[in-house]
This record gives structure tokens, C-alpha cells and sequence, in this order.
């Protein structure tokens, strides 16, 4: 009679652990469910992220290969004008020693005139041969003076050789005005992008952060749910003991015999 109801008792304590073992087992479903589901967004969420992060990267690219377009461009723009100022330079040079000639050949002529009119005056009181050389004088000023005129005219053709490099030195100076605009432009339009930036790296870092938060909050749920396993392995090795367990046999964990 003792023996049935040790066993009755012993049947009562089974069943009581199968309910708690039942109602652990759902609780352990319930959050593998939940655990799956956060999975499955945390993996959404990281796909949206790697999405945007490669169409960022895309944009970099681009834009790189538009400054670095940009800048070949100004580059060669620049080799152009210093070509143009160099041939200018080149020009002036040369039309400043071709006046220096000619001053020289005029302070030349200046002497000769001098010397033929000193000549003029000592030769004052001999009337016929100064005529004569008189003439032959005349002949050399009209000489000289189509010699000079030949001068003016080259002189006046400088002048508008002077004035064209005047005008188109100005208009290189409009030309530089406006790369000089241009250029401000560029390093707004680069500040700008270098801002763009620097917003994208600081939300590339958020993202990052919260992908961290995600990964540590998914470790710890693992964690959880490999506390909750064990716990459910300890209470079914404990089922199966109670379970196999026999009276006169050898158990930590059974019951004493009531005798």
C-alpha cells in the first residue's frame, strides 16, 4: 500500500514537471519566434544599408570623375594662355628693339643735319661752291627726309601694331577674369561636395553604430536562448531520470522507497 502511493506521488511529480517542462517549452518557442522575426528585419535593414552605401559609393565615383575632368580642363586652359603670353611677350620684345634701332638712327640723322649746317655757316663767305654744295646737301636732306617719312610711316604702323596688342591684351585680361570666376566656382561647387561628405561619413558612422547596436543585441538574444536551451536540456535530463528511475535502484536524483 506504501508502494502505490510512493509511486502515486512520484507520478504526481512527474506530471507536475511536464506541465512546467510544457509551459517552458512554449515560452522558448514564443521567443524563437520573436528572435526569427527581429532576424529577419535586422537583415532587411542591413541589406537597405548596403544598398545605400553602394549607391553612395557610385556617386563618389562619379563625382571624382567629374573634378578630376574639371581639372584637366583648367589645366590645359592655363597651358594655352601661358602659350599666348609668352608669343605676346615675344612680340613686344621685339618691337621694342626695333624703336630702340630706329631712335638711333634718328639721334644719327640729328648729327649729320648738325654737322651740315655748321659746314653751311663756315663755307658762308665762299657763295659759289657752298651753291654747289648747298645742292649737293639738298639733295642728301631730301634724301634724308624721305628717309624720315619711310620712319614715321614704320613708326605709325607700331603704333597699331601697339594698340592691336592693347586691345587683345585686354581681352585676355577678360578672359582671366572670367577662369578667375570660374574658378571660384569650382572651389564653392568642391567646399559644397567636401560639406556632402563629411554629412555622409558622419551618417556612414551612425549607421555603423547602430549595425554594432544590432550585432550586440543579437548576441545577446543567442545568448539568451543558449541559457534557455541548456535549462531545457537540465529539466528533460531530470524528466527522463525521474522517468527510468525504479524503486531499489541506485539514483541521485530518485526518491527514497517508502517502506
Amino acid at each position: 500500500m506504501r508502494g502505490n502511493e510512493a509511486l502515486a506521488q512520484r507520478v504526481t511529480a512527474v506530471e507536475k514537471e511536464q506541465v512546467k517542462l510544457r509551459q517552458g517549452i512554449a515560452e522558448v518557442r514564443i521567443l524563437a519566434a520573436g528572435a526569427s522575426h527581429d532576424a529577419a528585419d535586422y537583415r532587411a535593414a542591413l541589406q537597405g544599408h548596403k544598398a545605400s552605401l553602394e549607391s553612395l559609393r557610385v556617386t563618389q565615383l562619379e563625382q571624382s570623375a567629374a573634378l578630376r575632368r574639371l581639372a584637366e580642363t583648367q589645366e590645359q586652359h592655363f597651358a594655352e594662355l601661358g602659350a599666348t603670353q609668352v608669343e605676346q611677350f615675344t612680340q613686344l620684345h621685339a618691337i621694342s628693339s626695333q624703336l630702340s634701332g630706329l631712335s638711333g638712327e634718328v639721334q644719327g640723322l640729328s648729327g649729320e643735319v648738325k654737322g651740315l649746317s655748321a659746314e653751311v655757316q663756315r663755307q658762308g663767305g665762299q657763295l659759289e661752291s657752298v651753291s654747289t654744295e648747298v645742292q649737293r646737301h639738298t639733295g642728301q636732306l631730301e634724301g634724308l627726309s624721305a628717309e624720315v617719312q619711310r620712319h614715321t610711316g614704320q613708326l605709325e604702323s607700331l603704333s597699331g601694331q601697339m594698340q592691336s596688342l592693347s586691345t587683345e591684351v585686354q581681352r585676355h585680361t577678360g578672359q582671366l577674369e572670367s577662369l578667375s570666376g570660374q574658378m571660384q566656382s569650382l572651389s564653392t561647387e568642391v567646399e559644397r561636395m567636401r560639406t556632402t561628405q563629411l554629412e555622409q561619413h558622419a551618417e556612414l558612422q551612425k549607421l555603423g553604430e547602430n549595425e554594432l547596436r544590432h550585432w550586440t543585441e543579437l548576441q545577446e538574444l543567442r545568448r539568451t536562448q543558449l541559457r534557455h536551451q541548456a535549462d531545457l536540456r537540465q529539466d528533460i535530463t531530470k524528466i527522463v531520470r525521474l522517468l527510468e528511475g525504479r524503486p531499489g535502484d541506485p539514483g541521485a536524483d530518485r526518491p527514497d522507497p517508502v517502506n
